[in-house]
């Protein structure tokens, strides 16, 4: 485990080609942790890996706040002509993006394996 705050720690692993990264559940009203984009980011640099699947399988409440998170991290990766996934949302959790319009910025799968299936790029014939 990583901390990134106090109230917010990552597991890490490395997968063929990309990282795995598991949220814990932070407590409610952690928007106070503005870094935590910052944080996977600069684990993803350290790394050297653009290619990332987040997983929110510990995740009870996805607020706006973590939204607002994935989507500073979403543009960096993207930048870096990355990919950005997420798995193990919950149906909340799965509500809450289709609320905010999301759904396409911040694609998400049941499983990990399903998330990094689905982001391998096409190789060419």
């Amino acid at each position: 485990m990583i901390d990134v705050a106090s109230e917010v720690s990552l597991g890490v692993e490395r997968g063929p080609g990309c990282l795995f990264i598991r949220l814990s559940d932070p407590p409610r009203g952690w928007s106070s942790q503005p870094l935590l984009a910052e944080r996977i980011w600069a684990v993803l640099q350290q790394q050297f890996v653009y290619r990332v699947v987040v997983d929110l399988s510990d995740v009870v409440q996805v607020e706006p706040a973590l939204l607002t998170q994935l989507l500073q991290l979403r543009r960096r990766v993207v930048q870096q002509d990355g990919v950005l996934r997420l798995c193990g949302v919950s149906p909340e959790g799965l509500e809450a993006i289709s609320q905010a319009g999301l759904a396409t910025r911040l694609p998400h799968f049941a499983t990990r394996t399903a998330a990094l299936m689905a982001s391998r790029p096409t190789q060419p014939r």
